[in-house]
């Protein structure tokens, strides 16, 4: 699924695995994680049906998170993230990706700690 071409794309980024190590994790991270970490969530998807025969073609919603101590470092990381995904395609097992691009961006700090969190949300269209 798309989620197994996110992992194989991120730790597959020099650039971002010398920053977070083997801290990129599906949909949560441990409390008292290591950091900085990334973490990816599959939010939905949108099946592409054309005249009643079954969708061929996917597009999947994806958010993908940064988390750090520094605000300066979390920006830096969640562009390495962009630059690693934004307008990427490729092929991980059965899943097909034709195109991945930036939907929406937030940032935030989580209360009473000193945890930045930056994420891009990532429209990712898949054939099957």
């Amino acid at each position: 699924m798309v989620d197994e071409w996110i992992y194989k794309t991120l730790s597959g980024t020099s650039v971002i695995t010398a920053v977070v190590d083997d801290e990129i994790h599906p949909i949560i991270r441990q409390e008292e994680g290591v950091l900085p970490a990334i973490v990816y969530d599959i939010l939905g998807i949108e099946p592409i049906d054309t005249k009643g025969i079954a969708a061929t073609v996917d597009i999947w919603d994806c958010e993908i998170t940064a988390f750090t101590e520094t605000y300066s470092s979390g920006r830096t990381l969640i562009e390495l993230v962009r630059t690693a995904l934004d307008r990427q395609s490729g092929t991980e097992g059965t899943t097909v990706v034709d195109d991945c691009w930036v939907e929406s961006y937030s940032q935030d700090k989580i209360d009473k700690t000193e945890i930045f969190t930056f994420s891009y949300t990532f429209k990712i269209r898949t054939k099957r």
